[in-house]
């Protein structure tokens, strides 16, 4: 078996850097944050843009109304989730 990288071991170690398996990400709370990159790459297409990850509930009304989720059907989810 072989042993863990610990945090800085990974982010600084050469196959991630040359692979660029990790990114800079401005996040809107955290400021700059390390988040994987893209895991592939394919010829043809265009690199995705690696964004932020949301927020805790950021896109809950979206996706309760996505599922027509009325807001007073989802209130109590909401309360047990703050």
């Amino acid at each position: 078996n072989g042993r863990f990288l610990t945090w800085n071991e990974l982010r600084y170690h050469p196959q991630v850097i040359e692979n660029q398996a990790m990114t800079v990400v401005d996040h809107p709370y955290y400021g700059k944050v390390y988040q994987d990159g893209a895991p592939w790459e394919f010829s043809r297409s265009d690199f995705l843009e690696v964004r932020p990850s949301p927020q805790m509930g950021e896109h809950t009304d979206d996706l309760f109304r996505e599922l027509g989720i009325t807001e007073r059907a989802a209130e109590p989810a909401v309360r047990a989730g703050e």
